[in-house]
């Protein structure tokens, strides 16, 4: 189960959080504009990833603590802004800020 310490492990700098309760946490990346679903279960969260807020999601994987959770979150962005391309050694896509990437 989540509590407030987890939520503000999350990092409103790096994410939306569009909402929380003590078993869900939705958020949105403020890099990649994709939407993770935090779940959790049994003593492990599950990470599910959709491009689109109205999904469908996905699982990716299960994980132990929210800290991992995040850490992969935010590789897969990284690796998903290398994909989208640099061009004059700037990003020349980025959901909310082009040319810039929010770092947390």
């Amino acid at each position: 189960m989540f509590n407030d310490s987890d939520i503000r492990t999350l990092g409103r700098r790096y994410f939306f959080i569009l909402n929380a309760t003590t078993e869900v946490i939705n958020l949105e990346s403020k890099n990649s504009g994709h939407f993770w679903r935090l779940v959790a279960k049994e003593r492990r969260i599950l990470l599910y990833h959709a491009s689109a807020e109205d999904g469908p999601f996905h699982v990716r994987e299960g994980f132990d603590s929210i800290e991992s959770a995040l850490r992969k979150i935010k590789k897969y962005d990284k690796g998903q802004l290398k994909r989208w391309s640099l061009v004059d050694n700037k990003l020349c896509h980025n959901y909310n800020r082009p040319n810039e990437f929010v770092y947390d």
